[in-house]
Formats: C-alpha cells, structure tokens, sequence
C-alpha cells in the first residue's frame, strides 16, 4: 500500500481529457515505483455515510471504510490527476459566507467536530435567524439563536443530538432515522445579526420567517415559541 497522502485530493479524467494544466498523479510518485505491483482503491458512499464526511470526522473509522471499488493502478494511472492540494488535512468545508450557508447536517457535523475555527469565529457572536429545510419532502423548521447563545453554539446542539431539543424534529428525527435526518437536513441564515441586538427584534423576525416560509402549518414548527 502506498504511504497516505492526506493532503492531496486525486480525480480522474473525463471523457474530454484532464482539466487544463493539470498535474498527472504519476509525476508526484516516487521514482521508479512500478504501478503493477499496487492496486487503486476507491472509497465511495456506503449506503448511509458519505466517504468524505468520514475522513473528516472520524479517523479510526475510515480505516475500516468500505473499499468496495479496487483496480489495478495501471489501469487508471494514466488519467488521474491531482485536483487540489490542501495545505492541511481536510477537516470539512471552510466558511462560505453567512449568506452562502447551505449545508446538510452531516456537514455541519463535521465542521463542528473539527472544530473550524473559521466556522466558529463567523459564527459564535451572532445571532440569527435560520431555517431548516428538509429536502426530501419540502417542509422547513424556522428557529432563531438569542440571548448568551450564537448561532455556533445553537448549531452544535444540533450536531450532537439532531433535533436541538425542538418537539417537532425530535419526532423527524425519530420517524425517519438519523441517516435520513442527517443528510436530507440542510442549514441555511435568514437573518443575522451582533450579540448587541435586542432579543425582542430577534424574535420577531423569527415569528415573521415562520409566517413567511408557513413553518408552523406546513412545517416541523409547533406552535409557540421553540
């Protein structure tokens, strides 16, 4: 086997060829090494988990990932290609923008068990308001991070229970499975705001998004403050 390359990420080409000025996989292996002798194995979603999620999360994990994919390295050798190469391990996606977050729970998962420090500063002194939005079915949760909490503190009870306590993606949760919650669940902003604003505009702004996006009639909402 050859030795783990964390920092390096590997695709091959498409039927158009490799990416313009790309790097071949081949030029970064030590010289002499003979392709024949090593098989290539590709790890894939297994049915519950996606492979990237994983080596993020969990180191002794993806050790034993399901490797259900092999070929012989000469065979694809020749059209791999370095995509990207990271200057440190991967450890989930960096912060996009607060009105750019539009992530599955799975994501934010990960993001939290890293501990992202880009995540946590954007986040950790803000409050906010945000929806849930389940996308196999449509329906959406509308919540809102307020007094001492912001809205990374919020979101990480959420990465390590589901359903952050709230009756109503607590019963999701427990209908569909963990499985399903965490990778059709996906987090976005709809209002954000400094630690300075008044709880009273925060929660307002949540009454009106739950109104707006019908979160309590066609929602996870309950009726009541969650």
């Amino acid at each position: 086997m050859l030795p783990p390359a964390r920092r390096t990420r590997y695709s091959a080409g498409t039927a158009h060829g490799p990416p313009r000025e790309a790097i071949p996989l081949a030029a970064l292996l030590p010289a002499g090494l003979d392709p024949t002798a090593f098989k290539v194995h590709f790890a894939v979603w297994d049915g519950n988990k996606q492979a990237i999620d994983v080596l993020a999360t969990n180191h002794e994990e993806w050790q034993g990932w399901n490797w259900n994919i092999r070929r012989r390295m000469e065979s694809v050798l020749p059209a791999m290609t370095v995509s990207s190469i990271l200057e440190e391990p991967f450890a989930g996606d960096p912060f996009p923008g607060h009105d750019r977050i539009n992530h599955s729970l799975a994501d934010l998962q990960a993001v939290v068990a890293q501990a992202r420090v880009d995540w946590r500063i954007a986040l950790e002194s803000m409050k906010g308001v945000y929806v849930i939005h389940d996308k196999e079915t449509g329906q959406r949760y509308v919540g809102s991070a307020y007094g001492d909490t912001g809205v990374w503190q919020r979101w990480a009870t959420y990465a390590a229970t589901l359903h952050g306590g709230n009756v109503g993606l607590k019963e999701l949760a427990e209908q569909k499975g963990e499985e399903y919650y965490r990778t059709n669940m996906r987090f976005a902003l709809l209002e954000y705001w400094s630690m300075r604003t008044d709880d009273a505009h925060v929660l307002e702004r949540e009454s009106y998004w739950k109104e707006v996006l019908q979160a309590r009639s066609l929602g996870h909402n309950k009726n009541g403050p969650e």
